[in-house]
């Protein structure tokens, strides 16, 4: 009889702690991420004062968050930063080359860090904020990009990349 109780009460526990482990993890994704709305604000501040490819305009905008790893499979992987990221559509025959040559002429005060006029990425950096210039599908046939330019910002993204 005493092992029958123990076990019922062990299933109990067991209930209780499927039923309260998920709200527990979402509380503390949810306490400790960063506001989003002000993070949001300067990354689009920092988005509005980057130099705009000639002839280009802007056709999509969009800000999501990003975890960081704690190395346990996601379950208590929280919310550290946000990127903001638009798309612009250049004009027709535009290359990526001429693109990355663009901003690596214009990105005054921001120090470079991969710069692939092949593959037509360069990233960028400013203190703790990070850039990030993607123009790799311009041209392609086929591709619906082929005539997209990719620039994501992160005012944090220095430091946590």
């Amino acid at each position: 009889m005493k092992l029958l109780k123990a076990g019922a009460i062990a299933s109990v526990v067991l209930v209780l702690l499927l039923l309260v482990l998920p709200v527990e993890d979402w509380a503390y994704r949810r306490l400790t991420a960063p506001d989003k709305a002000p993070y949001v604000r300067d990354n689009e501040r920092i988005l509005e004062s980057l130099p705009m490819f000639p002839g280009a305009r802007e056709v999509a905008r969009d800000s999501y968050g990003y975890h960081g790893d704690n190395g346990d499979l996601g379950i208590f992987d929280r919310t550290i930063g946000y990127e903001t990221g638009a798309n612009y559509v250049v004009p027709d025959g535009t290359r990526w080359r001429q693109v990355i040559a663009f901003y690596v002429t214009h990105m005054r005060g921001w120090r470079p860090g991969e710069i692939n006029f092949q593959d037509g990425i360069a990233d960028f950096t400013r203190g703790k904020a990070y850039v990030a210039v993607d123009a790799s599908e311009l041209g392609m046939t086929g591709s619906d990009r082929r005539r997209i330019v990719g620039v994501s910002v992160d005012k944090l993204g220095a430091v946590q990349r």
